[in-house]
């Protein structure tokens, strides 16, 4: 039954769509470091455990990692996560352009946490702006207590929320930790390499990207280039309806940029993929109904970072999909893990290579327009078996 199993998949998970709850934390940094972690509770006399259970990986939407605070206990440049356009990092005061002095510090709004840093990005969009990290949920309020004193809130970092998309197609918007604006500077703080190491450790563990990682560690220059900024970018797309090659919207793809490339054939092995009256297919998370092998099949094409932002635009428009009107959205723009398939470099020294794209999901709440009786799974998790 397509609506069972609409409704079943709706609810997998603790994190539902747009949630609020004050439970969940998302964690970017040296905290996906669990053993450091535990270690830093116990030698700070906190219980020796971890009290985070991981939810699922996620990605911040709009925002860039930045090493633009420097941290005495680290005895280097530590983590923080900032909107595109509030990084101090990336926008040059004008009073430097002139040759005249720069500004130390941003003016900032503390009750919104905004930094406007003398010059603003303008129409810059944030989309495809997005940082890994981990959703948890926090099992007590000890935990909250510890992390709260292990970033020093609110004097050092401060809690935020932020919107966290998850690879099952929801939304949460967790609580965070970011730099205040105060401690916030306009250079770059190279982190040490215990430091650098416990992250990308973390990072590792967890099977998240390090792209954006690499890239804000090499952002050293006094004066940093605009396109240092774009390796906080997903600058991927998995399509798996008409979107692909050979089908009724790939022109309508292909005109979205001049900078899409085919990257290779690809699945998604958290999906299945339902018939939407034979026009369209929805891709769906999966539940236990459909076993360990449901999956999707698609195609991967990259797109240069700086036209990523007017791709996205586009592909939104094609999709339905609003960031602003998110519940009422056709389909929901997330991030996924593919693996190419092996005749279009899917491994990698024997490993299957995985690419984080962006992908539509469909929005389980739109199921009840539809027909029932025209809307079927489509066991093979192929488009082109359906149209072809």
């Amino acid at each position: 039954n397509v609506a069972n199993t609409m409704s079943s998949s709706h609810r997998e998970g603790r994190a539902t769509s747009d949630d609020e709850d004050d439970c969940y934390y998302f964690g970017y940094g040296s905290n996906l470091h669990e053993e450091d972690w535990i270690r830093w509770r116990t030698s700070h006399d906190f219980s020796p455990v971890s009290g985070l259970e991981k939810v699922s990986v996620g990605f911040a939407l709009g925002y860039r990692l930045s090493f633009h605070y420097y941290s005495r206990v680290r005895q280097g440049g530590a983590a923080n996560i900032v909107p595109w356009e509030d990084d101090p990092l990336l926008h040059v005061p004008p009073q430097q352009e002139q040759g005249g002095e720069a500004n130390s510090r941003c003016t900032c709004d503390i009750e919104s946490d905004t930094c406007y840093c003398n010059t603003a990005s303008g129409d810059e969009s944030t989309r495809g702006y997005a940082v890994g990290g981990v959703l948890y949920r926090v099992e007590d309020c000890e935990t909250w207590a510890a992390l709260d004193a292990k970033e020093g809130h609110p004097f050092v970092y401060h809690r935020v929320r932020v919107p966290v998309s998850l690879p099952n197609g929801k939304r949460v918007r967790a609580l965070t930790y970011v730099v205040t604006c105060d401690r916030r500077t306009r250079e770059h703080h190279p982190p040490t390499d215990e430091y650098y190491g416990l992250v990308e450790s973390g990072f590792h563990a967890h099977g998240l990207p390090t792209r954006h990682l690499v890239h804000a560690q090499k952002c050293s220059a006094a004066r940093i280039p605009r396109a240092l900024g774009l390796g906080s970018i997903i600058s991927h797309c998995f399509v798996y309806g008409t979107l692909m090659s050979g089908q009724t919207r790939h022109a309508a793809f292909k005109d979205c940029t001049s900078s899409v490339s085919f990257v290779g054939r690809a699945v998604y092995k958290g999906g299945i993929l339902l018939n939407m009256g034979g026009d369209y297919p929805a891709l769906m998370p999966h539940n236990d109904d459909h076993g360990d092998n449901a999956s999707v099949h698609g195609e991967v094409y990259s797109v240069d970072a700086t036209h990523m932002s007017a791709t996205l635009l586009c592909l939104d428009l094609i999709e339905g999909y609003d960031s602003t009107c998110y519940q009422d959205s056709l389909y929901h723009r997330t991030v996924v893990p593919v693996h190419l398939e092996e005749e279009h470099g899917g491994t990698e020294s024997g490993q299957v290579r995985v690419v984080w794209a962006w992908a539509y999901m469909f929005n389980p709440a739109m199921m009840s327009d539809y027909d029932q009786d025209h809307v079927s799974v489509i066991p093979t998790g192929k488009w082109r078996d359906v149209c072809e």
